[in-house]
């Protein structure tokens, strides 16, 4: 999505309703996989030196279950204000000096702030214990590691002083 300064009347509320393609959106394979759709509402008004713009969207993502490691689809809802200045030294404001705006890094920016890191597939338990291998909790793993001795070290026990 590209908003042009020139072409936004000083002073006037600007109406932009736009889809949004993520396709070329290659996502980690913990946080968010992909973005299939997003629908964008978007306000912007010139106030000379900066822009003021509101965003209300709507996009569907794929995550992963914290726990199964399985595909979960959530839809993230996106209501963001903010500012664009083509002053540097504006520090309350995103930096642009160009007229022509691309807002879709912005876009991605408020969804993938949105997307919880720990998503958990409906209907899905933590896992057990197994052959060879046993499920902690963090606290279970620290005190854990404080309890072992580096084996590289355990020699320096044996010293009597």
């Amino acid at each position: 999505m590209i908003l042009n300064r020139a072409l936004l009347p000083e002073g006037k509320k600007q109406h932009y309703s736009e889809d949004i393609d993520f396709n070329d959106y290659v996502g980690d394979s913990n946080h968010c996989k992909s973005i299939t759709s997003c629908h964008i509402e978007l306000d912007a008004t010139d106030l000379g030196d900066i822009v003021l713009i509101s965003i209300n969207g709507v996009a569907d993502i794929v995550t992963t279950c914290k726990y199964t490691l399985e595909d979960i689809p959530l839809k993230i809802t996106i209501k963001e204000d903010f500012t664009i200045s083509s002053n540097e030294e504006d520090d309350s404001s995103y930096f642009e000096p160009e007229n022509n705006i691309d807002l879709k890094p912005y876009i991605l920016g408020f969804i993938l702030d949105k997307v919880p890191h720990t998503a958990v597939k409906k209907g899905a338990e933590k896992p057990k214990d197994g052959v060879g291998y046993r499920i902690l909790t963090e606290d279970e793993l620290e005190a854990e590691k404080s309890k072992k001795v580096d084996p590289r070290w355990a020699k320096l026990d044996e010293i009597k002083l």
